[in-house]
């Protein structure tokens, strides 16, 4: 019984020995503004950003512009980006003047950049880059998910004042339908969100599914319908369709829905 008795004391000491150990090696680290091994042991710590290995790669986030100038501007991460753990306002320094261009206070851009974010000065946390895309993340996939009921439910009415998640709402660029479908899928940034909650967050434009859907046309994936009633468009793909209205009427409202959809699906 003593020599089992012994065993476990001894266990219970090479286990406190070990513990104490990492805490003491995490402790020298934060001190010395290091990144832990272990854990951070209750404190409120972030490693600095130039001991992260993606430091010479590309790095992406979404923010809102809370202020601008046409050398800079000011954003706010948002609330699921890495860089908001590191300050909740970054200064973005353009390195050149925009001189008749402003992105717009309340907007969401993403933000692309390489290296750290600069906190070192301890003012304003800072990121020198003029790579700024006001059509959300260039990479992304879209799918949908087919409804019961062939039907038209609109998704966002360009002209609505009410919404408490934009003030501006810029990204209300056209009245947006679904027809037929339960939903929009994108896939953006490794996360999949629904078409609307992207829009309202600045990871996808409308006006960039055009884009992708004229380059797709370009590229011989997809093939389009042109219409001469000012411009509309119909852009075929095996599992949904896009329609673009833009008539000479002052139409422009975006519809997707399933494939069998055409340029009269205004009036179904």
């Amino acid at each position: 019984m003593k020599k089992k008795l012994m065993i476990v004391i001894s266990i219970i000491l090479l286990v406190a020995i070990a513990i104490g150990g990492a805490y003491v090696i995490d402790m020298n680290r934060m001190q010395n503004n290091k990144p832990v091994v272990f854990s951070t042991w209750g404190n409120q710590y972030v490693p600095p950003v130039n001991d992260y290995p993606l430091r010479n790669e590309e790095q992406s986030f979404v923010g809102k512009v809370l202020e601008e100038t046409t050398t800079y501007m000011i954003v706010e991460p948002a609330n699921d980006e890495y860089e908001r753990t590191v300050a909740e306002k970054i200064k973005i320094e353009y390195g050149t003047d925009h001189i008749d261009y402003l992105y717009g206070t309340g907007r969401m851009v993403v933000i692309y950049y390489k290296g750290k974010i600069n906190t070192d000065d301890g003012k304003m946390s800072s990121i020198k880059t003029d790579d700024i895309s006001v059509e959300g993340f260039r990479d992304w996939k879209m799918k949908v998910v087919p409804s019961n009921e062939l039907v038209t439910k609109k998704i966002y009415d360009k002209a609505q004042p009410h919404d408490s998640d934009s003030e501006s709402y810029w990204y209300r660029q056209y009245n947006l339908y679904y027809h037929g479908l339960e939903d929009v899928i994108i896939t953006v940034d490794g996360e999949q969100h629904s078409l609307a909650h992207a829009l309202k967050r600045g990871k996808i434009t409308m006006s960039a599914i055009l884009a992708k859907a004229n380059r797709d046309v370009a590229d011989g994936v997809i093939q389009d319908l042109r219409y001469k009633d000012g411009g509309s468009a119909v852009f075929k793909y095996p599992d949904y369709t896009i329609v673009k209205y833009h008539t000479l009427d002052g139409n422009d409202d975006m519809y997707i829905g399933t494939p069998d959809i055409d340029i009269h699906v205004k009036d179904k």
